[in-house]
């Protein structure tokens, strides 16, 4: 699979006679209905606004795919070392808590990549003694080289020479071709088929022309999720195609050469000109944003020629799986106020989700689907994937797709209750529920009153508002709630869990209804909190599952959102104390997720250096 950021530019105009007509897709077909495409490229009322914009989504996987198999993770067999620079002369000795008669074994972690997402970098873990472990995230400057044929060495991020010694050649040379092979797989796109659309349509008044206008549309496909960045371009590339136009249809350059002129210079950026970012990055800089403690990242990548022109294309690494750019929930609790709350229950239990926007740009509407995920994800993985930004009366293919949330500006949809479970009008903030009449049929009616947990949360995010705390605190709100919601529906599951020797195996259920236990500080005996923190420090062995846990802490707690285990460092009893500072203490050695625990005040600071000297 070719490393580029585009795949696909698509053209479509409005022909008097025929309609919304797909004029090209470039350099090849990436769908065979052409009608469908013209129809999101053109949306209802696009002659009422001089430009609007839509996305959409092509090839879309099913919406319950089977789960991938991850292969067999090959060890190796080695002894690991540093190179010690303060011995005189300096050296290569045995890593930190190694012992030279004892094997510690070498693999290559490369976690899956998310669909939309960035390929992961592969994680180089080396198993000490005692549950030590040396991770190491591959990188442009990592510099491995057979020293002999039998010992390597390579440098990490903060330069430190770390050296393996194989139990032979063949080895060494074998981990070296698994580390190259998964480096490569950086720089291609993620392996999912699924397209994702970003179009721009413009409607220019031309007294040339019956009907005295002409409507065109551009759009651009891409295997990336940070479509919205090529806004600049797509809006150049369109008064580019109006500048080259002659007449309704014709051109003084073909459309196929203006086609390829924005392919080819969108994709002159290589993929691998983005950096690596990993899961553990993203979820740390997710709680960092409503901490307040961040600012969002955009990573300068080059600049796209245009004409005489350059562009700078700055891309959003650190976006959420389930996150698209220009996205805003504070936007949608300024239209629809405590109603959002009914949006908000209908994607936690899977309904149908509708939002009408008649008088709006067709614009207006994708940002609302695309932004209402972020109601509840995390701790929800699952709603991007369902989500339609635009669609039509001519294709109802998502009233098939269970718990869809979908977008329209056509008033039709309200009319038909029976197709959704509640409506979400943007044009009056009005929020309506399906059910059946007296007589049988379907009807809507408004939504009940807010339940006292749910008023309680729109006292809290009003408050904020009225604060100006930013949009990602407001998110944090919502998708705490959801985590609570979720713990409590859970609660019969977790209590039977399965046993193994005697102990509750940890599992996420498990973990999350341990951090609600924390955080709404409920009474809990010594041995519960041992056996709490027992769990959530055998949970963070693997890396993958510290992104599970980071997923599930408050990130607008005013304390931290570690505050739910921070604040056992202070328990009475010390084996308590010493339990939380070891799970901190392993966020503390993640470069990444750092900041979390620096992130602590004071005096949760100064707990857990306590902690810790009364551990040593």
């Amino acid at each position: 699979m070719s490393g580029q950021f585009i795949e696909a530019v698509l053209f479509a105009e409005f022909d008097i006679d025929k309609g919304s007509v797909l004029r090209l897709q470039y350099p090849e077909k990436v769908s065979d209905d052409e009608g469908l495409l013209a129809e999101l490229m053109l949306p209802e009322g696009a002659h009422n606004h001089f430009q609007d914009w839509t996305v959409f989504m092509l090839n879309r996987p099913s919406q319950e795919p089977p789960e991938p198999a991850r292969p067999t993770v090959k060890r190796w067999p080695v002894h690991a070392y540093q190179y010690n620079l303060e011995l005189d002369p300096p050296e290569w000795v045995l890593a930190s808590g190694a012992d030279t008669g004892t094997t510690h074994w070498v693999w290559i972690d490369a976690p899956p990549t998310p669909a939309g997402g960035m390929p992961q970098p592969p994680v180089l873990q080396i198993d000490l003694e005692k549950d030590q472990r040396i991770r190491m995230q591959h990188h442009d400057e990592l510099q491995y080289s057979a020293l002999q044929a039998d010992f390597a060495s390579m440098y990490s991020f903060d330069g430190e020479a770390l050296g393996l010694h194989f139990r032979s050649g063949e080895q060494q040379e074998e981990f070296k071709a698994a580390l190259d092979a998964a480096a490569a797989a950086l720089t291609k796109p993620p392996g999912a088929s699924m397209l994702w659309c970003l179009n721009h349509v413009s409607n220019r008044r031309d007294k040339t022309v019956r009907r005295g206008a002409q409507v065109k549309a551009l759009a651009v496909c891409s295997r990336f999720q940070f479509i919205h960045v090529w806004k600049p371009l797509l809006l150049l590339a369109v008064d580019r195609l109006y500048s080259l136009s002659t007449g309704l249809g014709e051109y003084s350059e073909a459309p196929r050469e203006q086609c390829k002129y924005l392919f080819e210079a969108l994709n002159a950026l290589p993929v691998s000109s983005l950096p690596p970012v990993s899961d553990l990055q993203r979820q740390t800089h997710r709680l960092m944003l409503a901490q307040g403690t961040a600012q969002k990242e955009l990573t300068h990548v080059g600049h796209v020629q245009w004409l005489t022109s350059q562009i700078p294309m700055r891309i959003p690494l650190l976006l959420q799986p389930q996150e698209l750019a220009d996205t805003s929930l504070t936007e949608l609790l300024r239209r629809f106020k405590g109603g959002l709350m009914v949006a908000f229950h209908a994607l936690l239990n899977r309904q149908r989700l509708l939002f009408l926007g008649h008088s709006q740009p067709a614009e207006t509407v994708c940002t609302a689907v695309l932004s209402v995920p972020l109601l509840v994800c995390p701790p929800s993985t699952d709603v991007l994937p369902r989500c339609f930004p635009y669609t039509t009366l001519n294709n109802l293919d998502f009233l098939n797709v269970k718990g869809y949330v979908a977008g329209s500006t056509n008033p039709i949809f309200e009319s038909h209750p029976e197709w959704w479970d509640v409506l979400m009008d943007i044009d009056s903030g009005k929020v309506l529920v399906s059910g059946s009449g007296a007589n049988g049929k379907p009807s809507s009616s408004e939504p009940p009153k807010l339940s006292e947990m749910d008023a309680e949360l729109m006292e809290q995010v009003s408050s904020g508002i009225e604060a100006h705390y930013s949009e990602y605190w407001l998110r944090s709100c919502f998708q705490e709630h959801a985590q609570q919601l979720i713990c409590a529906r859970r609660r019969s599951a977790v209590a039977d869990q399965p046993k193994r020797g005697g102990e509750i195996v940890p599992s996420a259920e498990l973990v999350a209804h341990h951090l609600e236990q924390l955080r709404a500080g409920a009474k809990l005996g010594d041995a519960e909190m041992l056996a709490i923190f027992t769990d959530l420090n055998e949970y963070v062995k693997e890396e993958a599952r510290l992104v599970q846990l980071l997923a599930m802490v408050p990130g607008s707690s005013p304390l931290g959102c570690l505050a739910p285990v921070s604040g056992a460092l202070f328990h009475p009893l010390p084996k308590v104390r010493t339990l939380a500072a070891k799970l901190l203490a392993v966020l503390d050695q993640f470069k990444a997720a750092k900041p979390c625990v620096s992130g602590l005040n004071t005096f949760l600071l100064l707990g857990y250096d306590c902690a810790r000297e009364g551990a040593s």
